[in-house]
Order: structure tokens, then C-alpha cells, then sequence
């Protein structure tokens, strides 16, 4: 459905940095939880004062947003709690970053489909560098594969990412399932399956 941009996995760029927006969201999701003391104990304590003044719609380093995400991690949260903060992140960035698929949501008539179409152009508002490939599997089935990204080495950023789909996904249908599947190409690789109803 849609082809990766790159041409073939070999020339995907990894990515070298995210939208600030991603760590701040996250960041308010924790606090939210009461959990910002705990992640500051397992976040370099020399990235402090860079996390905590961290300016809307700049790009992160890769490196802060590994250690970010690696903090959070540490927090060993069951994985539908890393799920939920996901998608707690992913409505806050709708509402800011990804205000096209807020839009196209509220003018009714889209469906998963739409986004989906539109998920790589969304990919690169919030990672530099990076590709993606829709495969479509079934009516309501989607393959979304995710080529260069570091992150995905983490298990908390996967599982968040996952919630991000959901809520993203979820704007156009009452049901979203997405699972991880197996990635059958690098460490910088994740491939989900995403079903709705």
C-alpha cells in the first residue's frame, strides 16, 4: 500500500534525532502518574537540566531520546502501562504535531486506511531520518514496517509506540488491536500488525 521511500531497506538513513515533542508529552505523562522522580533517578543526572528545558518543536539528539526512553524503561512498568502512557503521548501530539490527521479525523469520511497513507509523511514530521512500508493484509488488517530506528532497541519505546498507533488509528474506527511481530531485518527494525473494527 505504501512503498518505502528509501527504495530498499539497505539505503534507509537512521535516524539521527525526534521531535521534541515526543519526550515532553512523555515527560507530562509521567509526571501524570506521579513517576517524574523515578525517571529522573535512572536518567544521567548531567541530562537533567537538558530534559527539564527542552524547547516545543526542536529536535532531539537520538542519543538524549535513547537515554530518555531508556529511563523511562528502567521505571519496569508492565507493558499496558508502557501501552497507555504511548497513548496518552500519541493524543497530545495529534493535538499539536499531528494536527493533519486530527483534521482529516474530524472531517469524517477517512478511515484507519487514511491514516495509514499518510503515516510516513507523519513518520518524518517527528523523526529525522528513518523509512516506513504499509502492507495492507486484509480489509482491516495493516503490516506497518519501521526502518531506522535506534529506539527500537528499547522495549518501553515499542510498547509506547504502540499506544501511539492506537490513538492515532483510533480516531477513525471504534476498535484498534496492534501487535509487534517479529522483525525479520535489524535491530533498528519493528513491524506491527494493526487491526480495527
Amino acid at each position: 500500500m505504501v512503498p518505502l521511500r528509501a527504495g530498499a531497506v539497505s539505503e534507509v538513513m537512521t535516524c539521527t534525532g525526534i521531535r521534541s515533542t515526543l519526550v515532553s508529552a512523555s515527560l507530562l505523562a509521567l509526571r501524570e502518574r506521579g513517576l517524574s522522580d523515578t525517571y529522573y533517578k535512572h536518567l544521567p543526572p548531567e541530562l537533567h537540566m537538558t530534559v527539564q528545558t527542552i524547547v516545543a518543536g526542536s529536535w532531539v539528539p537520538i542519543d538524549l531520546a535513547v537515554a530518555h526512553y531508556r529511563a523511562v524503561d528502567a521505571l519496569g512498568l508492565a507493558a499496558a502501562e508502557q501501552v497507555a502512557i504511548g497513548s496518552d503521548v500519541g493524543v497530545r501530539v495529534q493535538a499539536s504535531l499531528l494536527g493533519v490527521i486530527f483534521r482529516l479525523a474530524k472531517g469524517g469520511g477517512a478511515t484507519p486506511w487514511t491514516a495509514l497513507s499518510i503515516y510516513p509523511k507523519l513518520r518524518e514530521r517527528i523523526f529525522r531520518g528513518s523509512d516506513t512500508r504499509i502492507v495492507r493484509i486484509g480489509p482491516k488488517d495493516a503490516r506497518v514496517e519501521n526502518f531506522g530506528i535506534p529506539l527500537v532497541a528499547i522495549p518501553y519505546f515499542r510498547n509506547a509506540w504502540r499506544g501511539m498507533v492506537i490513538a492515532g488509528l483510533g480516531l477513525f474506527c471504534r476498535r484498534v488491536i496492534v501487535t509487534e511481530l517479529t522483525s525479520p531485518h535489524s535491530s533498528n527494525t519493528f513491524v506491527y500488525k494493526a487491526s480495527w473494527a
